[in-house]
């Protein structure tokens, strides 16, 4: 009997359309539609930090990567989802191929440009849970990941 796959766990700079269809965990800010009762969100990552003089850091923070999140699904065993602004959560759930956001989660974009954030074109995270991960440091975690990703490339 084989084991049921298990959730990958990435940073949501690692997101792409290869995962497509495929279980992942993620850590990131959450931040939902300013409409009321939406089930749709972002989860996005860590901005550069304050005073830093690293050009290429500014430069890919100046585009955080984010991802659609979709919670019609989720099972969130906590309670209420955490509507905080910028609640620190950890996503599972099922990158799934999605042709077109839904028109509040594009007007959500255009309408909030200025935070720089960059949601990965055609991707949206199916969740089925959601938990808060306040007591997670997302800048080490993040670190961390980075550091693993490159192991594993090493490693072939």
């Amino acid at each position: 009997m084989s084991l049921p796959d298990s959730a990958q766990l990435l940073s949501i700079a690692a997101v792409s359309e290869s995962l497509s269809g495929q279980k992942v965990r993620l850590f990131g800010h959450l931040v939902f539609a300013d409409v009321p009762n939406s089930t749709l969100a972002l989860l996005h990552s860590l901005p550069h930090k304050p005073g830093s003089t690293n050009d290429e850091e500014k430069q890919r923070s100046a585009q955080r990567p984010a991802v659609l999140v979709d919670l019609r699904l989720c099972l969130n065993t906590e309670g209420v989802i955490p509507r905080e602004v910028r609640s620190l959560v950890m996503v599972m759930g099922t990158l799934e191929s999605c042709e077109k956001p839904q028109r509040e989660i594009r007007k959500w974009l255009k309408r909030n440009a200025s935070l720089g954030i960059n949601t990965q074109p055609g991707l949206i995270l199916e969740a089925i849970l959601l938990r808060d991960a306040a007591d997670i440091n997302l800048q080490i975690m993040e670190e961390a990941l980075r550091i693993r990703m490159q192991f594993d490339d090493s490693q072939g």
